[in-house]
């Protein structure tokens, strides 16, 4: 989807964990992301499912149908439809002594009422480790394999393109975490193959991608200090090199480049009921062969990730971030995102849970005048039912305003689904 961020710091599992939040994707200001299955399978209740034979099998199967008034989120193409979706998941778990494994399979897939020519399936894998050596010194290892398609609000997706873009992804990472003493290091070392397919155009044709064809690695080390029970200062690094399939002449621009981030921050901990990460810095990415098509992204980065358990059955999250994303059109070198979130989650009841969220992110393109504003807002009630079953209602709006034609759109997403989960 062609995000590639420089800057963060590790961003915890912020999703709502009711059946809301997993029947209509979580979002980042409109734009469901491809880490959002994994995050929200990984966020799920540790004591949930079936334990057998030492391992907990966490499943989920959800069946929905929504109304979507605007299911190519474009002004130009305006129109609805129903869509039939089928959501199964499966979490496995085990936890021998003080070392966690973990494996996770979902798959999606809509059926349109009248456009069956928008009729998709997606299917995901990953797996994930934390081995715990000693009490200070763990390791933590995952790896992700993904196959979807890039959503109509994407912000990358051909104006001319007459179906979804299919794309896959690979991805994996490895890190180690140090403490010792007030003393903690964090070193991560990320790596994310994307390949992308070509595309039907509209009116017949094809839209070549293979532009788009990418990898990149990812290392970053962060170093904090624990002042006392509830204050850690911290200072982080990260390093990215993004390398392209194609050079020119096959493609317009030399996208190879690589990119950096310096910033500095705080992390606040009241027992367990406020937690906060608030960070700011400079943060960069620079082209390697200097194409003079290609300007520089240069800017101030910045972060906050607040959680509050502000009582037993009410939670609030909040998190804003500035950050650099990849583009892949013409000749735009990229584009600054700051984007900002904010997450309720409310239980009634042992069987009545509300959430909503709001978002906007403003995205401002190196080297040309465009500009995008995007807002979304969510709101879902789920109520659980005997036999491990449960229904969700929800309602999703999104709207953004873009500078070029063709991308804007409002958009409105009604939902109503059924599911089993032990």
């Amino acid at each position: 989807m062609g995000k590639r961020e420089i800057l963060a710091a590790n961003m915890a599992a912020l999703l709502l964990v009711t059946g809301a939040a997993a029947a209509i994707e979580p979002v980042r200001g409109g734009v469901r992301d491809v880490r959002d299955a994994h995050e929200w399978l990984a966020g799920q209740p540790r004591g949930a499912g079936r334990e057998i034979a030492g391992i907990r099998f966490q499943p989920t199967l959800p069946i929905n149908a929504r109304y979507d008034d605007s299911i190519f989120a474009s002004e130009r193409r305006d129109v609805d439809d129903v869509i039939f979706g089928f959501n199964p998941s499966l979490l496995a778990r085990a936890r021998p002594g003080r070392h966690e494994f973990a494996a996770s399979l979902y798959s999606r897939t809509d059926i349109y009422a009248d456009h069956s020519r928008q009729d998709n399936s997606e299917f995901g894998a990953g797996v994930s480790a934390r081995i715990t050596l000693t009490d200070w010194l763990a390791f933590s290892l995952q790896g992700h394999y993904d196959d979807l398609h890039e959503d109509w609000d994407s912000p990358d997706v051909p104006l001319a393109a007459a179906e979804q873009v299919e794309l896959e992804q690979l991805s994996g990472a490895v890190g180690a975490h140090l403490q010792t003493g007030r003393f903690s290091a964090d070193l991560s070392f990320a790596y994310s193959e994307v390949d992308v397919d070509d595309v039907p155009a509209r009116g017949g044709g094809v839209i070549d991608l293979i532009g788009r064809h990418r990898d990149t690695v990812d290392i970053a080390l962060e170093l904090g200090w624990q002042f006392n029970d509830h204050l850690k200062p911290f200072v982080r690094y990260r390093w990215n090199d993004h390398g392209y399939d194609q050079a020119p002449p096959r493609v317009l621009v030399d996208r190879d480049g690589d990119g950096r981030a310096i910033v500095g921050g705080v992390e606040i901990v009241f027992e367990r009921q406020l937690r906060a990460r608030l960070y700011g810095g400079h943060m960069m990415q620079d082209f390697d062969d200097d194409d003079p098509n290609l300007e520089q992204a240069d800017g101030i980065g910045y972060g906050a990730e607040v959680d509050w358990q502000v009582a037993p059955e009410t939670q609030l999250r909040f998190d804003a971030l500035r950050e650099i994303e990849e583009a892949s059109e013409g000749f735009e070198s990229g584009r600054f995102a700051s984007t900002v979130r904010l997450r309720a989650s409310h239980r009634l009841s042992d069987r009545l849970s509300l959430a909503a969220a709001l978002g906007y992110v403003r995205r401002n393109y190196v080297g040309t005048t465009r500009e995008a504003d995007t807002w979304s807002g969510r709101i879902g009630a789920t109520w659980q039912l005997p036999l491990n079953l449960y229904t969700t209602l929800g309602w999703r709006y999104s709207e953004r305003d873009s500078t070029v034609s063709g991308r804007s759109y409002a958009r409105h997403v009604a939902l109503l689904e059924f599911g089993w989960r032990p």
